[in-house]
């Protein structure tokens, strides 16, 4: 009977506490909605949102901003339409946020120019901190340094000693202001190159592979199989960990230790006009959290060579700030970026 009585308990334990763990999840999934339902602005969204892309279509750009207006559709039950306003260094899409109203409806997907623009163009009358709404990184990469084969060096120490030992024979292309972040890193290792402008990625890394110039900094998908190819050499990776699609390719700190915790990437980011309410900002914010999270996203951008980033409106604004810090510092030593 003891035995029969002990099973029996056991088993009542056991049902006890098959009853609790359904109980614990029913109530858990009533508190994540009940706090879903206190984020969300009750009058957002009221009607169909807008999302600007300061680009031409096509490009990672136009992918991510179609990704977002797909997964905000699912989610919000309104439609996102993406409109493309480029031109003037994205002067025109931003001037459309920036009059629209402050309500969440018009969201803009920004580069990380919108971090520096008001230091390098006069006509630029909006500063990046105070005139926007800071909503999330959404996704972006480090660069690959690449060189052409016929340099004698295998990573970015052998280019350093052969640049030093070769004062002027060498040289850079440059076709956009982030090359502010390529000067930060020449001055940590102590060297100078000439900035040869060319018009764009594609007619850069071209320069490259013809042995016109001898250093950039590129988008990695846009080299890693040129270099898998022979055509390039890769030196190093901007970021602080490997670059996915570059597993073999050391970062900055591994190929040259002298760059010390140098770090330079692109990103995209989505903002808002400024004057977007708290509980509004946040419930975005967490949005886009999800959405970075989504394995669909994660894989259809790595696909581009993009990583997604988790941040917080903070986080967006300190990337801001250190952004428009390094431009300053690197203007302060009298190196024009444009």
């Amino acid at each position: 009977m003891l035995r029969f009585a002990s099973i029996e308990a056991a088993s009542l334990q056991s049902a006890a506490r098959v009853v609790l763990r359904v109980v614990l999840f029913a109530l858990a999934a009533v508190v994540s909605q009940s706090v879903l339902a206190q984020a969300k602005p009750a009058d957002f969204p009221a009607r169909p949102t807008r999302l600007i892309v300061p680009f031409p279509p096509a490009g990672a750009t136009d992918v991510l901003a179609r990704l977002i207006s797909a997964f905000s559709e699912r989610r919000w039950k309104q439609p996102m339409v993406v409109e493309n306003r480029p031109g003037a260094n994205t002067q025109i899409g931003v001037d459309v946020l920036t009059k629209s109203p402050p309500d969440g409806h018009t969201l803009l997907l920004c580069s990380i120019n919108m971090t520096y623009e008001h230091l390098l163009n006069p006509a630029w009358p909006w500063h990046p901190i105070r005139d926007f709404s800071h909503l999330g990184l959404m996704a972006g990469s480090g660069f690959a340094i690449i060189t052409n084969p016929a340099v004698p060096a295998k990573n970015l120490a052998e280019f350093v000693a052969y640049v030093k030992a070769n004062p002027g024979k060498l040289n850079q292309g440059n076709n956009s202001s982030p090359s502010f972040q390529t000067e930060d890193l020449f001055n940590r290792l102590g060297i100078s190159l000439e900035r040869i402008p060319y018009k764009g990625g594609p007619a850069t890394i071209q320069a490259v592979m013809t042995n016109e110039v001898q250093f950039y900094t590129s988008a990695p998908q846009d080299v890693f199989q040129l270099a898998t190819q022979g055509r390039v050499r890769i030196l190093a990776y901007t970021e602080k960990q490997r670059h996915p699609l570059l597993p073999d390719v050391p970062t900055t700190f591994e190929s040259a230790p002298a760059a010390g915790d140098y770090e330079a990437r692109f990103w995209f980011a989505l903002i808002g006009p400024g004057g977007m309410s708290a509980p509004l900002v946040n419930f975005i914010n967490t949005e886009m959290l999800e959405f970075v999270r989504t394995p669909e996203v994660r894989e259809r951008l790595a696909s581009l060579g993009l990583k997604t980033y988790n941040s917080t409106p903070d986080d967006v604004r300190k990337e801001f700030t250190t952004m428009a810090g390094q431009v300053e510092t690197v203007m302060a030593r009298g190196i024009k970026l444009r």
